[in-house]
């Protein structure tokens, strides 16, 4: 933890740091919780400039965003909202360097609680909801300008495409263990590609372009969900991206590696109970030609992210962090077996979303 320490030492607390405990969770960045001796709480992040290789416009975008979010929750009178707080080094920056390692600090949002997975009907709502105002804010009024961070986030044919490039050039054992749920992957691509090409068509948006349950934090004794936090991904982007990737997190299996895929199945009243919550804020903005596109979404976006873990797996596992070597590819399984029950379902999702 001596690097921890070192590092907060570029940032002025109120009191001295007491405690340093590892978070768990997150695929992507290493967070810490920082405990001052008078109980004040932080989170601090070591970015993964592997996948954040741009940390100035990283950091720009998160300052723009929750500059846009503050002013629209003052002008709402949004008085329960929490919007993300950046904590400021010494130096007035929003992001720390030392030796090539880039962190950040947060404030930690009190009697807040984040959830891994939403096991209920009101929770599933709750989150739909939440990324149906952040999307509803952030598209009103003057928007800001965003760096993308990240070239072609959603687009599912490249991601496709990617795949087919690592998997011929991995090693012959990966390559044979991920034989079967790559020819899945590949046997889609058509499909996938008039998705998207109806997708492009729509509107360009800022959106969230992660929505996870466990990217929104809830009060810890009401459950009302407080806020979107993690903002890396918010980019201009298709607002059916978000619907379809928040369906594919909280309609699927509560964990992205399940091994037993007899178990992984889109859960249809999770499905209604998070596009209601979204539609409820979004509908006022939401085009019929991007309506026209949200249930291919449930469709495209698990295969998308199917896609993703293996071209992460085939690569030597640089991009996702891992538990064991073997964790992208079983994602990337569980999440192909979603795709693979969500297209079953397009008919009944369809029809459904013709009546909201």
């Amino acid at each position: 933890m001596s690097e921890i320490l070192s590092v907060l030492e570029g940032y002025e607390f109120f009191s001295p740091i007491d405690t340093v405990e590892k978070m768990a969770g997150g695929n992507v960045n290493a967070s810490y919780k920082i405990t001052s001796a008078e109980g004040d709480r932080y989170v601090l992040q070591k970015i993964n400039t592997s996948v954040f290789p741009c940390v100035p416009a990283l950091m720009e975008n998160v300052e723009k965003v929750t500059e846009k979010l503050r002013k629209m929750k003052e002008e709402k009178s949004l008085d329960k909202m929490r919007v993300l707080n950046i904590k400021f080094t010494k130096e007035g920056r929003s992001f720390l360097e030392r030796g090539g390692v880039f962190y950040r600090v947060y404030d930690f949002v009190k009697n807040s609680a984040p959830v891994s997975s939403a096991d209920d009907a009101l929770t599933v709502y709750r989150t739909g909801k939440a990324f149906g105002i952040f999307d509803a804010l952030m598209n009103e009024g003057e928007l800001p300008a965003l760096n993308v961070v990240i070239k072609d986030f959603h687009n599912t044919p490249l991601r496709i495409e990617n795949l087919e490039r690592s998997y011929k050039k991995a090693p012959e054992s990966r390559k044979n263990r991920a034989k079967r749920v790559a020819e899945y992957i590949f046997s889609k691509s058509d499909e996938i590609r008039g998705i998207y090409l109806k997708t492009e068509a729509c509107p360009n948006r800022i959106v969230h372009n992660d929505t996870k349950c466990n990217n929104v934090i809830f009060d810890r004794e009401s459950g009302e969900a407080l806020g979107v936090f993690d903002l890396d991904t918010v980019m201009y982007g298709r607002i059916s991206d978000d619907f379809g990737d928040g369906v594919r997190s909280i309609a699927g299996p509560a964990r992205e590696d399940e091994k037993d895929l007899s178990s992984v199945f889109l859960n249809m009243e999770n499905f209604k109970a998070f596009a209601e919550g979204f539609l409820s804020e979004t509908a006022p903005v939401v085009t019929d030609g991007e309506r026209g596109v949200l249930a291919g979404s449930v469709f495209a976006l698990p295969l998308e992210l199917s896609a993703r873990f293996l071209t992460d797996y085939l690569d030597g596992n640089t991009y996702f962090r891992v538990d064991y070597p073997e964790q992208n590819l079983d994602r990337a399984k569980c999440q192909a077996a979603l795709a693979r029950d969500a297209q079953k379902r397009l008919p009944e999702i369809k029809k459904w979303l013709k009546t909201q």
